[in-house]
């Protein structure tokens, strides 16, 4: 009997089906037909969008979509349906469900091979952004849920975004097979909106099962950043009837959308890259969950491991050539209308990142993938955040005043005095140059928090 039993369990295996899934942001599909509800810079006739533009654009989205070509694909920044019909049409995508909240530019879809067996949509209450939008399937006789998203954006603040999140945790409800996906706004790691899901319900996010260099969805700018997401609950994992194909999830990116730096061509396709993976019909392995759990955080850890060489600021200025490098552990010390500080070991350097998200105090480990010498300084040009350990108080990462003669650009002195001769300060440790929008008079003067830049081949102290 138990020979039998075996034998069918195989057989049932065997013919097991894999569903490929994909989330991709298309970047503002509009039509060349006003609605009223259009961004400004896609109403027809203007000097950017018309007809001929609107057509291109949706030729080379199909492009993207027949390259991704997996049997169920999430879409966001959708403008509407007629534009969603127009993008699958022809294709082997036949089942389409589409989701836009009132006056709203874009909305979301999901386009599928695979006849839904239904859907639902849940309205994020007082706040002016996209649905969320629940589609379910059953392939031999297995359900599972596909929840599409588009949070609001991180510049509307985090309120905004945990009513977002708070909407889909209720809508997830006691989902057992339940897929997360679409574009959250918000960073793999410590910050993320999504962690609270993670922790109470026992979801995976799938970018723990990449190594650090590939966490990134939206490549502009010089920045990649993790903001797409693919969590899938604990079901998949262990004690499920449906499971994740191990090794199955990626970063998609097809050589035609990428520039010669390993950016997101935004002007031609968008500056989003779509993620894949895939689900079986197999069930997922009969394991405690105290033991599936620490499986997987070793199947993680592993990918941890994988990390870039590790250095401190000293190392880069002394070696920029060995970039990319990880520092661990470095604290944003000062931030301005252009960047930021990170300090470590009270050695700073300058990233240049106008749109930053990051505060001051904030501890990150931080990967610095190119460098470059502006105005005579070295600075980050291209990083990326690993992992955010909260915030600290920025006291103990400052250079001392007592470091003066090794202090170069970067450097963020914590509290220097002396007297002050015409734009000179002497101090005990030597003199600087000091540079302030205010006009100082000369004397005995003290400041705090003085950043170091290099002027005309001059270390300077400057007071903003």
């Amino acid at each position: 009997m138990r020979a039998l039993f075996a034998l069918v369990f195989a057989v049932l295996m065997a013919f097991a089906s894999e569903i490929s899934i994909a989330t991709y942001n298309v970047q503002n599909l509009f039509d060349c037909k006003d609605d009223g509800s259009e961004y400004p810079d896609f109403k027809s006739n203007t000097s950017k969008w018309y007809c001929e533009a609107a057509s291109s654009k949706l030729k080379r989205t199909k492009q993207v979509i027949d390259a991704i070509n997996t049997d169920i694909i999430a879409l966001e920044e959708i403008e509407n349906e007629q534009v969603l019909r127009a993008l699958v049409d022809g294709s082997e995508y036949k089942f389409i469900a589409f989701s836009k909240a009132k006056n709203s530019p874009v909305g979301l879809a999901l386009v599928s091979k695979i006849k839904p067996s239904g859907s639902e949509i849940f309205e994020v209450p007082n706040v002016k952004t996209r649905n969320i939008l629940k589609v379910v399937f059953e392939v031999e006789g297995k359900k599972f849920s596909v929840f599409v998203n588009h949070f609001p954006a991180y510049k509307n603040g985090i309120n905004m975004q945990k009513k977002a999140e708070r909407t889909l945790r209720a809508a997830l409800g006691n989902e057992q097979n339940a897929i997360v996906l679409g574009d959250f706004n918000s960073p793999y790691g410590q910050k993320s909106i999504l962690n609270d899901i993670i922790a109470t319900r026992g979801f995976y996010d799938l970018y723990s099962f990449l190594a650090p260099k590939d966490r990134y969805s939206h490549a502009v700018h010089g920045k990649k950043r993790a903001i797409d997401h693919v969590l899938l609950s604990p079901s998949f994992m262990a004690n499920g009837d449906l499971s994740y194909v191990d090794g199955s999830f990626e970063v998609f990116k097809p050589s035609f959308v990428v520039d010669e730096h390993g950016f997101a061509k935004s002007n031609l396709y968008s500056d989003h890259f779509a993620l894949k993976f895939k689900i079986s019909t197999k069930p997922s392995p009969a394991k405690s969950g105290k033991l599936a759990n620490e499986n997987l955080k070793k199947e993680a850890k592993k990918v941890e491991d994988q990390n870039y060489k590790k250095a401190d600021i000293d190392t880069l200025f002394e070696h920029p050539e060995d970039v990319p490098v990880q520092v661990e552990r470095a604290v944003v010390i000062l931030k301005d209308k252009h960047g930021f500080i990170v300090s470590k070991n009270r050695r700073g350097i300058y990233v240049f990142d106008p749109k930053n998200s990051v505060g001051v105090g904030d501890e990150l480990d931080i990967l610095i993938r190119r460098v470059k010498f502006y105005k005579e300084a070295l600075e980050v040009s291209s990083y990326e955040i690993i992992n955010e350990h909260g915030t600290k108080d920025v006291s103990e990462d400052l250079l001392d005043s007592s470091k003066l003669s090794i202090a170069r650009s970067g450097d963020v002195i914590a509290k220097i005095s002396g007297k002050l001769e015409s734009g000179y300060l002497h101090t005990p440790h030597g003199k600087i140059r000091v540079y302030s929008k205010k006009r100082l008079k000369d004397g005995v003067q003290g400041f705090e928090r003085a950043r170091v830049k290099i002027y005309k081949n001059e270390k300077e102290i400057v007071m903003e």
